[in-house]
């Protein structure tokens, strides 16, 4: 029969065992938090910046004229995997016509 010295010890050391694994836990959990904090705090206002900096140079340098269609098409047409909703020129059918 274990004494109670023996037991007493024996739950110290279970107990240290599950702090060593919190404690771990809590540190993991702490580097992740540290690497987003990190993350955010450096790609945010480099993102923001970038945004703002395209913005400008968009408004001192429109768009061509050939190419201001593309900006006013829905999004589903601008995409070149798309399904389309008309058949290509090529494929067999009638075609318009002008006035004889």
């Amino acid at each position: 029969m274990a004494t109670t010295d023996e037991l007493r010890r024996a739950a110290l050391e279970r107990s240290a065992r599950r702090n060593a694994e919190v404690a771990r836990r809590r540190l993991r959990w702490r580097w992740v938090a540290w690497a987003v904090y990190k993350l955010l705090i450096w790609t945010l206002p480099l993102l923001l910046l970038a945004e703002l900096y395209w913005a400008l140079w968009l408004r001192d340098h429109p768009m061509p004229e050939a190419l201001q269609p593309l900006l006013h098409r829905p999004a589903s047409t601008r995409s070149p995997h798309a399904p389309s909703s008309s058949p290509p020129a090529s494929a067999g059918g009638t075609q318009p016509q002008g006035d004889p």
